[in-house]
């Protein structure tokens, strides 16, 4: 049985969908940024101990360059955190206005329910009278 909020309800789970796909965007740059770090480390480890084995040869650009993006990936993280909690804040809100409209959709099928069975009910009671007072007439 439709009702009144089934549009609304639509609406919220489209929201959610929407919410989850940016939930799972951040989640993966946050995954790359993890990744990203461990490579930088394990290159900051190789080119150490490569320039340490050969003093002639100079890695110090390319680990400058390999500590500014390591800062860069560090600083960018929290803000990543920082919107994920947020975009998860923003679906359990979502969520919770779904429940409540599918709440009232389901007490308005209820309350509908009960009107039809009532107006059935009463309608069998006339019969039922109707044929009694013919009976006895």
């Amino acid at each position: 049985m439709k009702t009144p909020y089934d549009a609304a309800a639509r609406v919220r789970q489209r929201e959610i969908d929407d919410l989850r796909k940016l939930i799972d965007a951040e989640r993966g740059r946050l995954a790359q940024i993890d990744k990203r770090l461990e490579t930088i480390a394990a290159a900051l480890v190789r080119e150490a101990r490569l320039a340490a084995d050969d003093p002639a040869l100079t890695a110090q650009a390319y680990m400058d360059l390999l500590r500014a993006e390591r800062a860069r990936l560090v600083a960018e993280k929290p803000v990543i955190e920082a919107r994920l909690a947020q975009l998860r804040d923003q679906t359990a809100e979502a969520y919770g206005a779904l429940r409540a409209i599918e709440t009232a959709a389901a007490d308005y099928r209820h309350e509908a329910e009960r009107i039809l069975a009532n107006a059935e009910q009463t309608m069998l009671d006339d019969i039922a009278a109707t044929s009694l007072f013919r009976r006895s007439a």
